[in-house]
């Protein structure tokens, strides 16, 4: 067990060194946008890059998941079959994607896509290119190499929007191509660093399906789904709030998700090193305690992170937010908790992930999705934006819902759902208390639910660990 914890610990450690200090500077960098751009301006940054989230996973099949779950201990004959795979699916969507976005530009007039085509274009490049590269080394179990890209990509990230946005001052078009470039210089150093050009051979035919690229395909076919049905979650709220409320709004609701970032950025370095962790352990002796122990101290860490920042949304708020942004701040109370339960289904995903078992996870992320949209549509509705936070978290907790209850199949974890549910509900209760509330009674009131959240926690935890 001790070795168990051992490889998962070193590797959150060192994603933890890296990517958290990357996501702290970028967002400490969140002042400089809120003052340079406009409510509309980021508005439209957001609305095209979460769409190229969306697309992404579809003209690429998804086919980077693929290549870091069939890398991992596989030898390096096969890495080279399963890299070279890759590459050519990436091409592959990267000339579509540019053949659709220019027939759209020629065909309808979108002013937002009109007026950014060619950074539209280059964004894509960097985003999809950065995922594969980074995929790939995560299957070469290269954490140390990830963790410095991830430190690589912030600061050319920072430094070229300091370049463009305050000494060129290219607005908008600065911001692109600042984010594009970073991408880009990241993933050249990982390949560089990893040599991945020796596991591409162009003897393969790239009209030729083999053996592993059927594999391949099996398993992240369904995971497009699982991906697209995320991205849904994510997206289709900004759609909807445009829609309904105007690019302004979705403006503030998409500032909004930057203090929600820092709970994020625990789960995605906890995530990267949680999947290579359970791929490896699949089938081990004592699996279902070290899923039971895992689970719980992401949830102590996550709950209790959460009921943190959520006592310090005002205070983040005035720091961080410029201007008219300062509005934002009432979505992120909602956004944390959906970050919360986004974490956890991750946690769980890791086991069918393990398992090969992409069609559950996709199962799970589809139905998600789908109460996501009927839930946009009646609550935006009726609340506005704040109902979209709401619509959105609703989804994240029927995709944990689902995803606990079929991961049975696979492990026992030992989990009391009572006291679980509420811990979750008091995250609810302080969350509407910091929403409609100002006055040192909530304040205290928080504080006497967050004190509460680490004493169920704490003995949860000591009673696992026995």
């Amino acid at each position: 067990m001790k070795e168990k914890f051992k490889y998962l610990f070193k590797n959150v450690s060192v994603l933890f060194i890296g990517t958290f200090s990357s996501r702290i500077l970028v967002f400490l960098m969140v002042p400089l946008y809120t003052r340079v751009l406009s409510t509309e301006e980021y508005g439209s940054y957001d609305l095209l890059y979460v769409t190229i989230q969306m697309i992404a996973p579809i003209l690429s099949l998804n086919i980077s998941e693929a290549v870091m779950r069939f890398t991992v201990g596989s030898k390096t004959k096969s890495k080279k079959a399963y890299m070279t795979v890759g590459i050519k699916y990436i091409f592959f969507a990267i000339i579509v994607f540019i053949v659709v976005v220019t027939a759209m530009t020629k065909i309808f007039e979108i002013d937002v896509l009109n007026q950014y085509y060619t950074e539209f274009i280059v964004l894509f490049v960097g985003y999809l290119l950065h995922g594969a590269v980074t995929q790939f080394a995560k299957g070469l179990e290269d954490i140390h190499g990830i963790a410095i890209s991830g430190v690589l990509s912030t600061a050319c990230m920072l430094g070229f929007n300091v370049l463009f946005l305050l000494v060129f001052k290219w607005g908008l078009t600065g911001y692109f191509y600042a984010n594009a470039s970073a991408w880009m210089i990241a993933s050249l150093f990982l390949i560089i660093k990893d040599k991945m050009y020796r596991f591409i051979s162009f003897k393969r035919s790239f009209f030729h399906i083999n053996k592993n690229e059927k594999e391949m395909i099996a398993y992240s076919a369904p995971l497009i789904l699982n991906t697209l049905s995320w991205q849904i979650n994510n997206i289709s709220d900004r759609y909807m709030v445009t829609f309904f409320c105007g690019l302004a709004v979705n403006g503030l609701y998409s500032v909004a998700y930057k203090i929600p970032s820092i709970l994020n950025a625990f789960q995605s370095i906890f995530i990267q090193a949680w999947q290579l962790s359970s791929i490896k352990e699949r089938g081990k002796e004592k699996i279902d305690e070290f899923y039971t122990v895992v689970y719980k101290g992401t949830r102590l860490i996550m709950i209790v992170l959460c009921s943190t920042i959520i006592m310090a949304t005002r205070l983040l708020a005035r720091v961080l937010f410029a201007n008219d942004f300062y509005n934002a701040w009432r979505f992120v109370p909602t956004l944390l908790i959906y970050i919360v339960f986004n974490t956890l289904s991750g946690t769980i995903g890791a086991v069918f992930g393990a398992e090969k078992d992409s069609k559950t996870l996709a199962y799970s992320a589809v139905f998600g999705a789908g109460i996501n949209i009927v839930l946009n549509f009646v609550f935006i509705y009726y609340f506005a934006a704040e109902g979209a936070a709401i619509a959105t978290t609703a989804s994240s907790i029927a995709i944990w819902i689902i995803r606990t209850i079929k991961s049975r199949k696979y492990v026992k974890m030992k989990i009391n759902y009572i006291t679980e549910c509420s811990m979750y509900c008091m995250l609810i209760l302080q969350a509407v208390i910091m929403t409609l509330f100002e006055s040192y009674i909530s304040f205290i009131a928080q504080a006497a639910i967050w004190m509460v959240l680490i004493i169920i926690n704490y003995y949860e935890i000591r009673r696992c660990i026995k």
